[in-house]
C-alpha cells in the first residue's frame, strides 16, 4: 500500500513556506508520493479572484520545484480546480481520501485541525500530520494516529505575496521559487 503525504490549499500563490513544510515532512516521515491539491471554489470565498488557469500553471510550477527537492513522485491533483460538479472541498477530499490501495496522511495546519476536530468533520479513518501555525494558541488534544510537529517555519503567506506585489514590492520575489516569481511578472498577477 502507498503511502501518500496530502497537501490540499490555496496556494495562491505557492511560496517557500509551502515548500518548506512538505520537505519538513518528508525529512520527518517516510512517504511513497506526494500529493498537492490547489483549491478551487471555497466556501469560505478566502481565495482572491485569480483565474483557475493560472492558479493551474502556479500549482504546475511548484509541483515540478517540488519535484526537483525529492526522490518520491510529487503529483499536482486538479479535481478542485476541475470540479463541474460543483461538490466542493469536503467532498472532494472524501473521495480522494477513499482512494483504494493507498494510506493518505494530510498535510495540516493547527488552526484547520482544531477546527475540523471542534466541528466533528474527521472521518475515524482519517490521518493527519499536522504543523504548528504560527500566532495559533493550541486548543486540542492529537488524536491517536495523528501526528503534531511544532517546526519554525518562514513567516510567509500568500496574502502577504499578493500584498506585496500589488504595491510592486519586488521583495515578494525572495519569497517564492524563481519560476513562480517569473509567472507572476510576466501575467501580472495580483496587480
Amino acid at each position: 500500500m502507498k503511502k501518500i503525504l496530502f497537501f490540499p490549499g490555496a496556494f495562491n500563490p505557492p511560496h517557500n513556506g509551502h515548500i518548506s513544510l512538505v520537505q519538513t515532512a518528508l525529512n520527518h516521515f517516510t512517504f511513497d508520493e506526494v500529493w498537492i491539491m490547489p483549491s478551487g471554489r471555497r466556501d469560505d470565498g478566502k481565495i482572491i479572484s485569480t483565474n483557475y488557469e493560472d492558479r493551474r500553471s502556479l500549482n504546475v510550477l511548484f509541483t515540478n520545484y517540488l519535484q526537483k527537492t525529492t526522490q518520491i513522485p510529487v503529483v499536482l491533483i486538479t479535481d478542485e480546480l476541475d470540479d463541474m460538479e460543483d461538490l466542493g472541498t469536503k467532498e472532494l477530499i472524501r473521495r480522494i481520501k477513499a482512494t483504494p490501495s493507498v494510506d493518505i496522511i494530510q498535510l495540516i495546519g493547527s488552526d484547520a485541525y482544531s477546527s475540523l476536530l471542534k466541528n466533528n468533520l474527521i472521518v475515524d479513518n482519517e490521518k493527519f500530520l499536522i504543523f504548528n501555525r504560527v500566532g495559533h494558541i493550541l486548543d486540542f488534544s492529537v488524536r491517536a494516529g495523528d501526528h503534531f510537529f511544532d517546526i519554525e517555519l518562514p513567516n510567509i503567506s500568500s496574502t502577504m505575496i499578493r500584498a506585496m506585489a500589488s504595491d510592486n514590492n519586488e521583495k515578494y520575489r525572495e519569497l517564492v521559487p524563481e519560476e513562480i516569481a517569473e509567472y507572476i511578472d510576466s501575467k501580472n498577477l495580483y496587480k
